[in-house]
C-alpha cells in the first residue's frame, strides 16, 4: 500500500533488517565427513581415475579445487612417512594462491601411490597433471559425485571437512594454519566450528584415510 510504504517506522525496520543481514556471518559450508569423502573417492575411482586423482589431492591438501586442478607434475612429490605414502604439494596457481600467495603442504593422510606416477629421482618436465581442456569436466564430475553422496555437499564442503578431519586427528594449530591459510587461530577455529565430537571424528578420519589404500585401483571407465 502506498501509505504503508511511506511509513517512517517501516522504513527504519527495513534499514535495520538490511544492516543485520549485512552484519551476519557468511553461511558456513556443510563439511564433508571422512566417510563421505571415502565414498566419493571410490565412486569416482570406478568412473574416472583422473577425477579420483583430483578429488584425492583435494581431500588430502584441503586446498581449493582450482589450486589442485592447476598443479604440475613437478609440484607433487610422493614421500614415505610413518603412516604410509604421503605427498608434498607446491601450489603456485589458483584461487587460493591469489588470496594467500604460493604455499606448500605435506599430506597428513596416506595417499594411494597408484595415483602418482612420480616417486622421486629426476624431476619430470613441468607438465600439467590435469590438461587444461579437461579441467572443467573433471570439476563437474567431482561435483556430481559430491551431490550423489549427499545433496548438502558443495565444493566448499571438501575444504572444511578436510580441515576438520585433520584437527580431529590431532594436527596442531600451526600445521592447520599452513593448510587453511587463515591469519590466526581464532579465525581458524571459527571456520572449523568447535563443538563437534573430536574423538569420534578422529577415528572416522583415520579409518577413511587408510581405506584409500587398496591393493589395486579399478580400471578407468572413461578417458580424458
Amino acid at each position: 500500500h502506498p501509505a504503508l510504504a511511506r511509513d517512517p517506522l517501516l522504513g527504519r525496520a527495513r534499514r535495520a533488517l538490511r544492516k543485520e543481514a549485512l552484519a551476519s556471518p557468511p553461511r558456513e559450508p556443510y563439511p564433508i565427513s571422512p566417510r563421505e569423502a571415502h565414498a566419493v573417492f571410490w565412486l569416482l575411482a570406478h568412473r574416472d581415475l583422473h577425477s579420483a586423482k583430483a578429488f584425492g589431492l583435494w581431500w588430502v591438501s584441503g586446498a581449493r579445487p582450482s589450486d589442485v586442478l592447476q598443479l604440475l607434475d613437478s609440484e607433487v612429490l610422493l614421500e614415505s612417512c610413518p603412516h604410509g605414502p604421503a605427498i608434498r604439494m607446491r601450489f603456485l596457481r589458483g584461487k587460493g594462491v591469489t588470496i594467500r600467495g604460493p604455499y606448500t603442504v605435506a599430506s597428513l593422510w596416506p595417499f594411494p601411490p597408484d595415483l602418482i606416477s612420480w616417486r622421486g629421482g629426476p624431476r619430470p618436465p613441468p607438465n600439467p597433471i590435469f590438461p587444461p581442456a579437461a579441467r572443467d569436466r573433471i570439476h563437474s564430475v567431482m561435483m556430481q559425485a559430491l551431490k550423489a553422496s549427499n545433496p548438502r555437499l558443495e565444493a566448499r564442503s571438501v575444504r572444511r571437512g578436510a580441515l576438520q578431519a585433520m584437527a580431529a586427528a590431532g594436527a596442531p594449530d600451526d600445521v592447520l594454519l599452513g593448510f587453511s591459510g587463515h591469519k590466526d587461530p581464532p579465525m581458524l577455529h571459527r571456520y572449523l566450528g568447535w563443538g563437534w565430537e573430536r574423538a569420534s571424528a578422529r577415528s572416522m578420519a583415520w579409518e577413511a584415510a587408510l581405506a584409500l589404500l587398496p591393493p589395486s585401483l579399478p580400471a578407468a571407465t572413461s578417458r580424458l
